[in-house]
């Protein structure tokens, strides 16, 4: 409790799972939600093109959501790991 209370111990990397989880399953909403200002052409066709480009968009705001919280938690990893590389010495 006294290292929780001191912030020799992060509860961060877990509330930034959660919050992956949430963010994951919200991308394709937000999308969605934004198509129309993202294909402002393409209001009437929703051809092969538009579910193409929807499809690869859809593919990169996944990973690069992934890939800033895996960069986020692997921050705290290198906290963790300094701090028992210290108490070691």
């Amino acid at each position: 409790m006294l290292d929780f209370l001191s912030f020799n111990k992060f509860i961060t990397p877990y509330i930034l799972i959660i919050f992956y989880y949430i963010g994951a399953i919200l991308v394709p909403f937000i999308l969605f939600y934004y198509r129309y200002k993202i294909f402002p052409k393409l209001k009437v066709n929703f051809g092969f093109k538009f579910w193409l480009i929807a499809i690869l968009m859809f593919l990169c705001m996944e990973i690069c959501w992934r890939v800033i919280f895996e960069f986020l938690i692997a921050y705290f990893d290198m906290h963790k790991y300094l701090y028992n590389i210290e108490n070691r010495l």
